[in-house]
């Protein structure tokens, strides 16, 4: 099986040929050439494509078998922008396709890669809530189901998605927000009944359900 960085072609010259006039690295992508006919820029192609076309200046080549090969290459470029990505942080498959579709990558050369990146598991929207859920369980960030939920929202997941994630949990919300509300208490000034208002509309501001906050300002010891 090919790895997803690479994917074998053969090619074979036919009719309507068009002669190459130049052939020139990109400075940003040594691995892929631009393709110029009659001295103007005519596609792109990667070394691979170089190789078993056999290209080279002053060559004519099949004009609909070159714009395929350049297709190809800008498959192939897609797939390796978004490996580069994933491998320095995890990344939804949302956030995969406004990458793509911010480099003006079209959309079926985006689906070729999102299926090439879940077909190889590198993209995994239900691991990627689970892992991201698991990193924000410490009750020391002070953070809530709603929040969580709104964070993974922005990120382009399924709203189904997040709230099954969100159910099974292992988030203890009463605990993160007593603890946000005895850092935050330490702060306050002024009699009780300022405090135990100022502590309440910190921990609705910080995302927590009105019970959640009822129940700490019944069992939080405020002094003056």
């Amino acid at each position: 099986m090919s790895s997803p960085h690479t994917m074998p072609f053969v090619y074979e010259i036919k009719g309507d040929n068009m002669k190459i006039t130049a052939i020139t690295p990109q400075k940003r992508n040594k691995n892929f050439y631009n393709i110029h006919i009659d001295y103007e820029y005519y596609c792109s192609v990667d070394d691979e494509t170089i190789y078993h076309m056999k290209l080279k200046e002053d060559m004519e080549v099949d004009a609909e078998l070159l714009m395929k090969a350049s297709i190809e290459g800008s498959y192939k470029k897609a797939l390796n922008y978004s490996l580069n990505m994933l491998a320095k942080s995890y990344k939804t498959k949302s956030e995969i396709v406004k990458k793509l579709k911010d480099k003006e990558y079209n959309e079926n050369t985006i689906k070729a890669v999102l299926e090439k990146l879940e077909e190889y598991g590198y993209l995994n929207d239900k691991q990627y809530v689970d892992a991201f859920i698991r990193s924000k369980q410490d009750t020391s960030q002070g953070l809530n189901k709603r929040t969580l939920y709104n964070k993974l929202l922005q990120k382009g997941v399924d709203k189904e998605l997040i709230q099954e994630s969100l159910e099974h949990s292992e988030i203890d919300e009463y605990q993160n927000a007593l603890l946000s509300a005895q850092k935050k208490l330490r702060s306050l000034k002024g009699n009780t009944r300022d405090k135990k208002a100022k502590l309440y509309s910190f921990l609705l501001y910080k995302g927590f359900q009105y019970e959640i906050c009822n129940k700490v300002l019944e069992n939080i010891e405020i002094t003056e």
